[in-house]
Order: structure tokens, then C-alpha cells, then sequence
């Protein structure tokens, strides 16, 4: 389809646990059909060490 443009996949992360890592660098391998725009933590000061690492933007609420 000519003039045709793809979408990417917007994800945010809730919770900075052990796992939340593993996600982000999958979300960031798919850099043509995904992005990885936000995290959320109950505690702040982990999602915010998070998004300073992967380079998005930390959310201090869900409803943010």
C-alpha cells in the first residue's frame, strides 16, 4: 500500500521488579513495531532509577 504508515506499539511498564528489565530490552529490540514509553512503580524512586536506564519517562501514578 503506497503512503501506507505503520503504527508502533505503545507499552508502559507497571512495577520495577526483577523481570520489569527483561521487558524493557525486548519492548526496545522491536524498535520498528514497538516503544516503550513509561513506568510506574509503587515506589517511586525505583521507577524513577528505571526510566533514568532505559531512557522514558516515569508515570507516579497509573491514572498519570
Amino acid at each position: 500500500m503506497v503512503g501506507f504508515m505503520k503504527r508502533k506499539i505503545r507499552f508502559g511498564i507497571i512495577g520495577c521488579g526483577v523481570i520489569a528489565d527483561f521487558h524493557a530490552n525486548a519492548i526496545m529490540e522491536l524498535q520498528d513495531e514497538a516503544i516503550l514509553v513509561g513506568v510506574t512503580d509503587v515506589v517511586y524512586d525505583a521507577a524513577e532509577k528505571f526510566s533514568k536506564r532505559h531512557g522514558i519517562r516515569v508515570f507516579a501514578t497509573l491514572e498519570e
